[in-house]
């Protein structure tokens, strides 16, 4: 989660949606620091010191929780991927050689020995891991009410860069992967139901298909 400094916007940022690319390409416009901002902190819910910078993905229902009620002025946004490509998108990250986090790096160990037919049977549907929740789940807020004001598709990244551009937004020129169409290649048949079945309500709710 993220507040930009005109007061304007407040990112809700789902995991395995290219959010560093955002964080980039705006560079300056957020606040990055609870420290910056320290009249929109819920002090008895979070300590400053300890927690330090904005938390980076914190889900929708949890925002009251974190934070005093936001100012009328924000509007919050967020970005989607296709459910089929951000499963496949995280596997390939797990197996691939680099730096991971702290639990990528546990999840990668784990990992690394499977196919991704494996992955998917035996992670994403024994072990729901936390980048790959539904995005709708993230997305709700305590009453369960999809209340975000604009939501982009990661698959029309150049849309998302003209509506930073027409805000009004120092946009910088951060170069970005195109989304790779050769993901839809891993998938078998069975592995294609069980993430249309883990990810019913982002397919419905987003209006995502394999094939797109």
């Amino acid at each position: 989660m993220r507040f930009m400094k005109d007061h304007r916007l407040m990112q809700l940022a789902v995991p395995r949606t290219r959010s560093t690319w955002i964080w980039a390409m705006l560079e300056g416009e957020f606040y990055d620091d609870l420290s910056e901002y320290p009249n929109f902190v819920d002090d008895n819910k979070i300590n400053i010191q300890k927690l330090g910078k904005w938390p980076s993905h914190t889900p929708n229902w949890a925002v009251s929780r974190m934070f005093k009620k936001p100012r009328q002025s924000y509007k919050k946004f967020t970005v989607v991927r296709n459910p089929w490509e951000r499963y496949a998108s995280f596997y390939t990250r797990l197996v691939s050689p680099g730096k991971h986090n702290r639990a990528e790096h546990e999840m990668s160990s784990m990992v690394r020995n499977l196919n991704f037919s494996q992955f998917i049977e035996q992670v994403a549907i024994g072990n729901r891991t936390f980048d790959l929740c539904t995005q709708v789940s993230f997305l709700l807020n305590h009453k369960a009410v999809l209340d975000i004001d604009y939501i982009f598709k990661f698959e029309n990244y150049l849309k998302i860069k003209a509506f930073f551009i027409e805000m009004g937004y120092n946009v910088k020129s951060i170069p970005i992967t195109a989304p790779n169409r050769e993901w839809r290649a891993m998938y078998n048949q069975k592995d294609i139901q069980i993430v249309q079945s883990l990810c019913e309500l982002d397919i419905r709710y987003f209006g995502y298909s394999f094939d797109e």
